[in-house]
Order: structure tokens, then sequence, then C-alpha cells
């Protein structure tokens, strides 16, 4: 039998207000997969070491960073502190929920993640352009040539020789203008409307140089094995008939957030019980004996 390889439980945060859910994520996801795969470390790096975090969890400091230096780092530095054969990334708001769905099989893949209604037409390694839910749909069983079906980065599993291929590669990301500046102090911030997102990590390895990492003779997962894998969007899993009890975590893009293990904090307004119970992503975590927190201010529930 061969050697089950190994595996990193890691997230990268560069907003030290991220840094305590993101322990509980890692925590939360190696207490699920701790008996499935035998050689399995933990990696935070964040600006600060968060109050709770496990000693079995290697914290690595960094200077604060932004979202836009968070995929620069994802996409051409995470490779350098792994060291082991794969690395499961997860967030604050994606971690693994249910370990009993973990397979072997999704070793034998370079990338896996959430798979997402969205499609990139992709020409020499440009972004031609992003098409969305609508067009994901019509076409889902056709699409048309160098044109890449996009799986999230936020809980995604990786090959080591796909993230340090970036930089072996000298791969350079493209960056658009910015839209505008929003807030004080002042951030640059890009439109997806305008297909100007470009230089997001996932966009990159799932569709940007997609070809390129296959003629390497690496591997992408295919939907349906991405959707067991990991759920964001479940009309998705809905159209391809697969149960969230069968799929392995999920990624809730700031629907909520850990605040604990198996401890969720909902961010969004809560105005009747049917929100939470007609929400599929909200009930299964219940089924999974996750804790819901509906902070005061979220809370608009009759008196």
């Amino acid at each position: 039998m061969n050697k089950q390889p190994s595996m990193t439980i890691a997230s990268v945060t560069g907003h030290q207000g991220y840094a305590q859910g993101s322990a509980y994520a890692i925590e939360t996801s190696y207490l699920e997969l701790k008996d499935k795969i035998s050689d399995l470390k933990c990696l935070l790096v964040s600006p600060e070491k968060p109050e709770h975090c496990p000693d079995y969890i290697q914290h690595i400091p960094c200077k604060p960073f932004s979202y836009f230096e968070y995929n620069l780092f994802m996409i051409y530095g995470l490779g350098d502190l792994i060291q082991t054969d794969f690395c499961l990334v997860v967030q604050n708001d994606g971690w693994v929920t249910n370990g009993n769905q973990w397979k072997d099989e999704y070793f034998n893949y370079d990338y896996i993640g959430a798979p997402l209604p969205e499609v990139a037409h992709i020409e020499n390694n440009q972004l031609i352009e992003r098409k969305f839910a609508p067009y994901f749909f019509a076409n889902k069983d056709n699409f048309p040539e160098n044109h890449y079906e996009l799986q999230n980065g936020g809980f995604s599993l990786r090959s080591l020789r796909l993230m340090r291929a970036p930089r072996q590669y000298n791969l350079p990301m493209m960056v658009y203008p910015y839209s505008q500046f929003q807030h004080i102090p002042l951030e640059m911030k890009w439109s997806y409307a305008k297909n100007h997102v470009a230089h997001v990590e996932d966009l990159f390895l799932c569709a940007v140089y997609r070809k390129f990492f296959e003629e390497l003779g690496m591997q992408f997962a295919s939907r349906r094995v991405a959707a067991h894998f990991s759920c964001e969007y479940a009309p998705l899993h809905n159209a391809e008939n697969i149960p969230l009890s069968m799929v392995l975590g999920s990624h809730y893009v700031s629907l909520c957030t850990l605040v604990g293990v198996k401890k969720v904090q909902l961010n969004e307004n809560v105005s009747s019980l049917d929100s939470i119970t007609n929400n599929q992503a909200l009930w299964y975590l219940l089924e999974q004996n996750h804790k819901l927190v509906i902070p005061e201010k979220h809370n608009k529930l009759p008196k």
C-alpha cells in the first residue's frame, strides 16, 4: 500500500481581527481530520498569535497586509512555508464541517475548492471575461474552449508542487488599474462587474494558468469531486444532486464566521427563525453539532 501523503492545515491573514477565527478554523478542521490523516500539521500566519491557539498550531507572525497582498502571499509565498505534500487552506469562514466525508482520493488532485457558478474566459494566460451564474447554468454541460470553471480558494486543498510552481516558473500576475478609492483611510477597490479582478488567487490558479499547470501534469478536480469536497453555493450542489451531508467542508463567504470550536457567529440580520431553517448551509451546521450565535446587532427577531 502506498504511504498516505502528509498535509498541513493552514490559515493566512494579514488582519489581526481575523486571526482568532482563523485559529478556530484550523482547530475545528484538525479535530475532524486527526484520525483520518496520520501526518497532519497545522500553521497559522497572522500579525500576532491569538489568545486561543493550541500548541499543535505553529504560529508565524507577519506584518499586517491587505486583501490584495493576501492574494500575492497565497500565490507566491505559501509554498515556501509548507513542508508537507499537501496544504488544506482554511479561513475563519471556511473549515471542515464533517471529517467523516474525508476521502484519500482527494490527494490525487493538485487543486480542489468549492465549485462556483462562475466561468473565466482565458486567452494566452490573460483574463478576457468572467461569466457568472446565468451563463454557468445555461452552459454548464458544454463550455467553449478556453473557458474554465472556478473553484474557491478559501477552503481548498493544494499540492506542494502547485503552490511552488508560480515562483518556480516566474509566472506574472495581471493587475488592472483599481476602479475607485473606497472608505477612509483610503483603500483601493476593483470592480468585478468590469472584469477587472484578475489578481485573486483562485482565479490565477484555476483559470489564468490552468492550461499551463495541466501541461505540467497537474490535476484539477472535476465539478462533482469538488462538490463533494466543499460547498459555497448550495444551488450548484442541488443541481448536481449532492446533499450537504455528503460534503467535507464549506466556505461561507462571511455569512458566518467561527468564534469558537464548532461555534459560529451569524453576520447577517435574522428577522425570523425561518431564515435559518430555510438556509441549507446554516441548517447543515446545526446538523453537524455547530452552535449558532446571533449578535445583538443582527438579532431582528420579534420580541
